[in-house]
């Protein structure tokens, strides 16, 4: 399937009414369900180009082609980086606490519904601790490939 096909069955998705729109709201949800994974600098400049509040399947091609986003699988290096300065005991886990922390306020914060939807996937020990290695694995493979 080519990145047009993928674009054109994504969007349709989510234009429920049909009108071959999508809401302004909906333009970061699109990329990142094409695999996108902006930082929160690009999804600004991103809404700055986006003006109008309804928004057709052309302009999120545009979007698509011009932003230059990392994939999550390009974001691994930074994210164990992260982990590996929390690792006080360099054990290779860090506290769930710390982890849900982390991913409420670093890069784009997620909220509390998106952190608990990613904490469901990873593996906590009795002690509370995550192996952050396999938590970053799980966090790429989550993402469809290219």
């Amino acid at each position: 399937m080519t990145t047009s096909e993928l674009i054109d069955d994504y969007f349709a998705i989510l234009d429920i009414d049909h009108d071959k729109k999508i809401s302004r709201d909906q333009v970061i949800e699109l990329l990142r369900a094409l695999g996108k994974a902006p930082t929160q600098q690009q999804e600004e400049a991103i809404m700055r180009e986006v003006k109008e509040d309804l928004v057709g399947v052309e302009k999120i091609r545009q979007l698509y082609k011009k932003c230059e986003m990392k994939l999550p699988k390009d974001l691994y290096d930074d994210m164990f980086g992260v982990f590996t300065a929390l690792d006080k005991e360099e054990n290779g886990q860090i506290h769930e606490a710390e982890l849900r922390q982390i991913l409420s306020v670093l890069g784009r914060p997620l909220s509390n519904s998106e952190v608990e939807a990613i904490m469901r996937s990873a593996t906590v020990s009795r002690e509370g601790y995550v192996d952050y290695k396999e938590f970053a694995d799980m966090l790429v493979k989550e993402y469809p490939p290219e």
